[in-house]
Order: structure tokens, then sequence, then C-alpha cells
């Protein structure tokens, strides 16, 4: 219970949990936890099912998360859902992440463990792809960088569609 006061207070009360009914939601928006793991199951089912394809299914269902994060949390413009994900990413436990310019860096990432095979890495990066186009930001350029155990990805805004 002191991780929950201490995460109520981070987020200044924009936190809402109800223990007794199973919900946890942020800003009126209602989150739902996986297990990092899930990651190398998804990809390998999707392996199987579609082949080569997989890799693009995977940039669509990050496109798909990134817009329905943007509208659910109620992010009008690029800025405002880059400033958000710092926050929504914190309480999700997707790790840091840092604003440098126009590059967003997350540390502590749930898929730092996948980041040393490069299959892996191809299937995250189209993801985040997917992510970022869905919160209405163009990734110019994902750099895992395995030493450090995050993922930086260069950006810059588009007009949200």
């Amino acid at each position: 219970m002191e991780f929950f006061t201490a995460l109520r207070k981070l987020l200044k009360g924009e936190v809402r949990l109800d223990l007794d009914s199973g919900v946890m939601e942020y800003r009126g928006g209602r989150i739902v936890a996986t297990p990092a793991s899930s990651l190398l199951a998804l990809v390998s089912e999707l392996r199987n099912l579609v082949g080569d394809s997989a890799v693009i299914l995977v940039e669509r269902l990050g496109y798909a998360m990134g817009k329905s994060t943007r509208e659910s949390m109620g992010w009008n413009t690029p800025k405002e859902a880059l400033e958000g994900l710092r926050e929504v990413a914190k309480f999700g436990g997707y790790g840091i992440v840092e604003i440098h310019g126009d590059v967003v860096e997350m540390k502590n990432a749930p898929v730092s463990n996948f980041i040393e095979d490069p299959v892996l890495q191809e299937y995250v990066a189209r993801y985040l792809n997917g992510f970022f186009r869905g919160l209405c930001i163009e990734p110019l350029n994902v750099e895992f960088r395995v030493k450090e155990k995050s993922i930086r990805v260069k950006y810059r805004f588009e007009e949200c569609r």
C-alpha cells in the first residue's frame, strides 16, 4: 500500500485505484497491465501465423495502441502526447521517458531484456514506429542502446488525423 500511496502522490492525484473492483485509471482512462514477456509470445505467434508479414502487423498494432492511448487520455496535440507519455510510462511500468530536444529516451524500458536480439529489435522498432505515429509523432530513427538498456527515438511532430 505504501507503493500505491507514493504513486498517487507522484501523479498528483490523477490516479484512481479501486482494488476491490480491480480498476486502475489515469486521468479517467483505464490502465490494464500485461507482462513484458508477452512481447516474445506475440512475435512468435504472429510469425507462425503470417510469416514475414508479422512485422507489419506489429507496427499496425503499435499504431492502434498509440492512437487509442492519445484519444483515451485526451491528448489533442503531439506535444501534449509527448508530455503525457512521460507520466503514463511511469505509471504503466514502461520505465522512465526523458525528452532531450527532438529525442525521446526510454530508460529502464521493459523491452530492455530483449533488445540484444536483432530480430526482436526490428519488431520493437516497428511497434514503436506505429505507436509514435498513433501519438501524431513521426519517428525518424530508433536506436537501441544495449549497454545503457535504453531506446532512443529521434522524432518530429506531425499533424493529427
